[in-house]
């Protein structure tokens, strides 16, 4: 075989060749289930972008769930701290006198000084942590440890004193949402003994 021919058979063999790629590429241009290198670098890019982010994203949503938690805390404390000041502490110790003497069936605990205003001031409180928890400001875990037990021991006695406020005439406690919130929060309440009723 000459040169000639061997040049001639190489020529024919290129043009089958880049015959049948040049085919190819006009049938599927990015050849056979593979993209072009720019494409594939763009995915890449993509891919670790997104994943970049979704890293940062969740940072900052833990960062955030953090300071709302931190927040409901210090919420729940003001409301403590609120529960224990002055201002409540007159209708507080009123209004377990009440308690008191329907536990203990003995009208000597009864302070003469309580009103329906006590009553009112103490089971709103309860109503207002309830509303705080409910809304996702104030921390369950911390109004429970703090409140419910005043709810478990109060609420067996004062069921009858919201039942009889909110069925009094004119009343603006007449809704049915007074004393839910320390019903809500009473989770094992301390039922007491009927007492005669002679206060």
């Amino acid at each position: 075989m000459t040169n000639t021919d061997r040049t001639a058979l190489k020529k024919r063999r290129l043009r089958r060749y880049f015959g049948v790629v040049g085919k190819r590429l006009r049938e599927n241009p990015h050849g056979q289930g593979q993209m072009p290198v720019s494409s594939r670098l763009a995915t890449w890019v993509g891919i670790i972008s997104a994943m970049i982010g979704g890293f940062l994203g969740l940072d900052t949503y833990k960062t955030d769930v953090a300071k709302q938690v931190d927040q409901s805390v210090e919420k729940t404390f003001d409301l403590v701290h609120r529960f224990n000041a002055p201002e409540m502490d007159g209708a507080r110790t009123r209004v377990l006198s009440y308690v008191y003497a329907r536990r203990y069936c003995d009208a000597r605990y009864f302070s003469r000084d309580l009103t329906d205003e006590d009553y009112a001031d103490v089971i709103d409180f309860f109503d207002l942590v309830d509303a705080c928890v409910d809304a996702k400001l104030c921390d369950r875990a911390t109004v429970e440890r703090f409140f419910t037990p005043y709810a478990n021991y109060q609420w067996p006695i004062l069921e009858t004193v919201v039942e009889r406020m909110r069925g009094a005439e004119q009343s603006l406690r007449a809704d049915s949402a007074f004393g839910s919130g320390m019903k809500r929060l009473a989770t094992g309440p301390l039922e007491a003994p009927p007492c005669d009723g002679n206060f």
